[in-house]
């Protein structure tokens, strides 16, 4: 479901005019004593109802079903669908605002020394790559018109566990491929026993180390400063690797990517960067089940593999994000 579809719903059934402020929020989900319950799923439809009541009056009507929508949507807006009152207040805030004016984020993904010519580069891959070749591209691009920009960057410390060089580090699920780590190869799948549940992870060559050169932007990428534009550094945990910048992979940490982008009123997103088929890839699925208008920019990224670069344009063509050619983004703005 889209943000603006949950916005405009309201916007049709209001009588106010008064925008409700995030302090508002946060008052009617304490007043109702929403974070008493286990999670979003497991609050009373009737008490969904009632939050926006107390939100804004009982002088409005919705059905059933889009009350039941907006429960789900917010269910995902939260690690493990708890009730962050915090977040929730923003959320509503941001969905009962009545201004929706279009407002569009560029995020620029992972456009960093390491992936173009230090020890993961784009163009050492199967696809053959080359990484900077989005480089003009993505400059081109920072010259319009955005209201917001993001620069995300992998920023790893040294014992990372998506590194070849730490496999040891961590153990083996009993599953994996590749039982031994003495036996595991770079770009090899393992499986890792984690702290919980087992998980997938690809063994890369150590790269983009806190720090480091490798880790920084490339030097010939235009990046936007000041109030406008803000840095997101991701796989910072050790323990578990992050290809989305708005959660690690095992979905046990939320970025504040999310949060910022509500704070500024964004609804739509245009992603770009490196690589298409990996933080690319997963970047903007996800901004497209936030609710978010989202669209990538296909000649503004170079991917790892060829079959997976298809492989991310059909997933992210199947849940509704746009892929476009740089030349059009123009019109995204108007």
């Amino acid at each position: 479901m889209k943000l603006i579809d949950i916005t405009k719903a309201f916007q049709n059934v209001r009588k106010d005019t008064e925008d409700i402020n995030e302090n508002d929020c946060l008052n009617a989900i304490q007043k109702l004593k929403l974070s008493n319950y286990k999670d979003i799923p497991s609050i009373p439809l009737n008490k969904v109802k009632e939050l926006f009541v107390q939100l804004l009056g009982d002088g409005f009507h919705l059905d059933d079903t889009k009350f039941k929508e907006v429960q789900d949507f917010l269910s995902n807006c939260t690690l493990k669908k708890m009730v962050d009152e915090r977040l929730l207040a923003k959320v509503l805030r941001y969905l009962l605002r009545k201004d929706s004016t279009k407002k569009v984020a560029l995020l620029i993904v992972d456009v960093q020394n390491d992936f173009i010519s230090g020890s993961l580069a784009l163009k050492h891959s199967p696809a053959c790559e080359d990484g900077v070749d989005v480089v003009p591209v993505i400059n081109q691009m920072v010259q319009m018109k955005f209201h917001f920009f993001v620069y995300t960057m992998d920023w790893h410390p040294q014992d990372h566990i998506s590194f070849i060089t730490n496999v040891s580090r961590y153990d083996l699920h009993p599953t994996s491929k590749v039982p031994l780590a003495k036996d595991a190869k770079t770009f090899d799948l393992v499986t890792f026993a984690g702290d919980g549940d087992p998980f997938d992870q690809v063994l890369w060559p150590a790269h983009c180390i806190q720090g480091t050169e490798g880790a920084e932007l490339h030097p010939e990428l235009t990046e936007i400063k000041g109030d406008n534009s803000m840095r997101l550094l991701k796989g910072i945990d050790p323990k578990v690797d992050s290809y989305s910048a708005f959660w690690d992979n095992n979905h046990t940490h939320q970025t504040k990517l999310f949060s910022e982008l509500i704070d500024r009123d964004i609804t739509d997103i245009v992603v770009c960067g490196l690589a298409t088929d990996i933080c690319v890839k997963f970047t903007a699925i996800d901004g497209q089940k936030h609710g978010f208008n989202t669209t990538v920019v296909l000649d503004a990224c170079r991917g790892v593999a060829h079959d997976g670069i298809e492989i991310a344009r059909c997933e992210q063509q199947a849940c509704g994000i746009r892929i476009i050619d740089s030349s059009e983004v123009s019109s995204l703005l108007a």
